[in-house]
């Protein structure tokens, strides 16, 4: 890792001034300033460190810690923030050598910490509704329903109007019912209608979102297959599928080469563009920005797909190689011949019997969507109206009112700043995300509103983390960002910074979880390639231990307990292990070795 020694900047003498050792990625996340910066911090990376350090920074040179937004995750993450934030103030106040201003300018900081905007996005957004009631439309008393209310009050408020829609003997209804519902219970359509209603609030105006989910399914209204979510979706899955056979041509490509069979690898050769021109075509349907294939083009391309017949093996051909290569001959043309096969055929089979197919599928699926996305949006206003009688708000309610309160929708249908938000724009110097990959819609629009247009954001996370995608946490934007961020040059904005060192495990756990997610983990199946970039470079300093090493426990299934299910069995064999290693295991604690304990 870089040493302080060896970074370059004008904040220099801060840096020197620190009694930390951070690493020049580390340095350039607490000292750069001048537009949106987003930071990828790996496990371990020092991320709260790092973002303590400079929100410190700021508020010794220049600004008022209560003209800083930091919003986390928890509202245990925020209380822990600020209580370091406190202890870090309390430090540098008994040990650095302060002038009598800089001492009084950070006892400051210290008092106005109590009523400071480091909170989450939900308290944020409940201070907002109340400061600025009438914007706002909503009377100051109301309070936050707690979760056993909310679904108690959703329930009852669902079974109304369901009840309404019986009487309506709409036929499009009825076919939900059948559909969704079993011959005793509609409860399987109203998990759907709560699912898509839930889905719904991750959108800045979930109304809205819903309204235009209707036409989505009007084949009238697609100029493009490619140019719908669904197409995306699905290009993602083909893609996939795709790619796996292309990794299996060219498993069958490297044994060929590796023991000489020529006659195979001739062929192998010859198959690779043909499944390449089908990789290629889906890529570029996926990359919707540039996308130059159309769903007839690409249903051509693959329909297309044609292999050649495999030579065949003459006992003159079969007497140039030896036993192994014979054996390894075999197996690749068998394998092979499957592969060519099943390609197209699953592909093929996701896609439709013609290119016609997915507008049929929408057309006949067109009606029942509409009556869906109505019963949703007639369950979203009479809940609405129930919670207003109530003088109750949900954790939703929050970010959507607060939202409303901050932007202006204008005649075409665009948004604007408030005046409200104008004056937090103007107030907040910073805006400080944290956990940013567990970000939805709705929040992001809602910092974007909060922000001098997009240019002092500085948010930190990991997509690798991102593990609320039940609470419709979107890690995608995070991945937008990166994307079009360029790694931070030292001047231009926006910019990214990747912390990649971490200081918390063994060499050992680093190099095992980086072997298994480079396996795992691609752009395809988890939205990011697990590269260089991505793994975990390993800087904390233990001593030599040999029973370090990553271990990989097997489940013998044969043994287990009958009733076991097959994540009890798992559970017992690490139990087991635990139980072991704290009979004798020794681990490393601030530099010192102690037994293992819980």
């Amino acid at each position: 890792t870089e040493t302080i020694s060896q970074y370059e900047s004008e904040n220099l003498r801060w840096i020197i001034s620190m009694s930390t050792n951070w690493t020049e990625d580390q340095q350039r996340a607490i000292c750069e300033t001048g537009g949106n910066m987003l930071v990828s911090a790996a496990a371990g990376s020092g991320k709260t460190a790092v973002l303590i350090e400079r929100i410190l920074k700021a508020v010794q040179e220049k600004t008022d810690i209560d003209r800083l937004l930091v919003v986390t995750f928890t509202t245990a993450a925020a209380a822990e923030l600020r209580e370091r934030l406190y202890f870090s103030l309390q430090r540098k106040l008994d040990s650095e050598d302060l002038t009598a201003e800089q001492a009084r300018r950070l006892s400051r900081q210290q008092t106005l910490l109590s009523k400071s905007y480091v909170t989450t996005i939900h308290a944020f957004c409940q201070n907002v509704i109340k400061s600025n009631s009438v914007e706002s439309g909503i009377d100051a008393s109301f309070r936050i329903a707690d979760s056993g209310e909310i679904a108690m009050l959703r329930e009852d408020v669902m079974d109304d109007v369901i009840e309404a829609w019986y009487q309506t003997e709409d036929s499009s209804f009825f076919r939900l019912i059948d559909v969704y519902g079993t011959y005793r219970s509609d409860r399987g359509l109203i998990d759907q209608i709560f699912s898509l209603y839930d889905f719904a609030q991750s959108s800045p105006d979930p109304e809205l979102w819903l309204q235009k989910q209707k036409e989505s399914f009007d084949p009238e209204k697609i100029a493009d297959f490619t140019e719908t979510n669904w197409c995306a979706d699905l290009v993602r899955d083909l893609l996939i599928t795709a790619v796996s056979y292309q990794e299996n041509f060219l498993r069958l490509t490297e044994l060929c080469r590796r023991f000489g069979i020529a006659e195979y690898l001739d062929m192998l050769e010859r198959d690779k563009p043909v499944i390449e021109k089908t990789v290629r075509a889906l890529q570029q349907c996926e990359a919707a920005e540039t996308a130059s294939t159309k769903w007839k083009d690409l249903y051509q391309t693959i329909s297309a797909m044609r292999f050649e017949r495999a030579p065949v093996m003459t006992a003159k051909r079969k007497a140039a190689y030896d036993e192994a290569a014979l054996a390894a001959a075999a197996a690749v043309k068998e394998e092979r011949t499957k592969l060519v096969n099943k390609i197209k055929d699953a592909l093929l089979s996701k896609m439709g019997d013609s290119p016609e197919a997915p507008y049929e599928d929408l057309a006949l699926l067109k009606e029942d969507m509409a009556c869906l996305i109505d019963v949703t949006l007639n369950f979203s206003e009479a809940y609405a109206k129930r919670k207003r009688e109530m003088h109750l708000l949900d954790f939703n309610d929050l970010e959507h009112i607060a939202f409303r309160t901050l932007s202006v929708r204008e005649a075409d249908g665009g948004l604007r700043k408030s005046e409200v938000a104008e004056r937090y724009s103007a107030y907040f110097e910073e805006v400080y995300i944290d956990e940013y990959q567990d970000t939805n819609a709705a929040q992001d629009a809602l910092f974007s509103a909060l922000s001098r247009d997009e240019t002092n954001l500085f948010m930190v996370g990991d997509v690798k983390q991102s593990i609320y995608g039940f609470r419709q946490a979107m890690p995608e934007l995070f991945i937008r960002r990166r994307d079009s961020y360029p790694t931070y040059d030292g001047e231009h904005f926006p910019a990214s910074i990747t912390l990649g060192n971490n200081f918390r495990s063994r060499t050992e756990v680093t190099e095992a979880v980086n072997f298994v997610f480079r396996q795992l983990m691609t752009r395809e199946a988890g939205g990011i390639d697990y590269d260089d970039r991505e793994a975990l470079v390993p800087s904390a300093v233990y001593p030599e231990n040999p029973d370090c090493a990553a271990e990989l426990l097997v489940v013998d299934s044969s043994l287990n307990d009958e009733e076991d299910t097959k994540d009890a069995a798992e559970a017992r064999v690490i139990a087991k292990r635990i139980r072991e290693m704290m009979a004798d295991f020794t681990v490393t604690d601030k530099g010192t070795a102690r037994p293992a304990r819980y």
